[in-house]
């Protein structure tokens, strides 16, 4: 079985690209959504499934043992023994429709519409000479909150670690 993240996003442009027409979502930051929905979140559950399949059965099973209900056991084991895995399949998520340019460029057209690398590259399209200054700078900022995001969510990804596993 291929990765889901193997499928190309310019094999997925011309089908997305109908149906958000046909749903009347077309120029729109809602159709940019459910583009970039269909592209991260296969990848993401390929993820999580490798993840929740890594873990011990022996850990809900004692949970069980110890009287938890099967929704105690996976919002106060499951959940915080699999946030490593969750806070990756978010930052990816986030990181990859972060940074799309594909499906923006296809799906949007107005300016008023146009996400961060798509107003960046149009930034760009002047003549002969390039703001240099402005476009180093607006890269520059567009990179602050992947960064920022992965900063705040780092601590989490270590007390997941440790935390799920200690009981009491």
């Amino acid at each position: 079985m291929l990765p889901p993240l193997l499928i190309i996003p310019f094999f997925l442009m011309i089908p997305l690209n109908i149906l958000i027409n046909m749903i009347k979502l077309g120029d729109s930051l809602i159709g940019l959504i459910l583009a970039h929905l269909a592209h991260t979140v296969p990848f993401s559950t390929w993820i999580l499934r490798g993840y929740f399949m890594g873990m011990p059965k022996d850990i809900e099973d004692s949970a069980l043992v110890d009287g938890c209900s099967r929704f105690q056991t996976l919002w106060r084991v499951v959940l915080p023994i699999s946030a490593p895995g969750l806070v990756t399949a978010t930052v990816f998520s986030f990181t990859l429709s972060w940074d799309d340019l594909i499906f923006a460029l296809v799906i949007l057209s107005k300016p008023r519409n146009y996400t961060l690398p798509l107003a960046i590259a149009f930034f760009m399209q002047g003549g002969e000479v390039y703001a240099w200054g402005e476009l180093a700078a607006s890269t520059i900022l567009a990179t602050f909150p992947p960064v920022i995001l992965y900063l705040i969510i780092q601590k989490y990804v270590v007390s997941g670690l440790t935390g799920g596993a200690i009981k009491g």
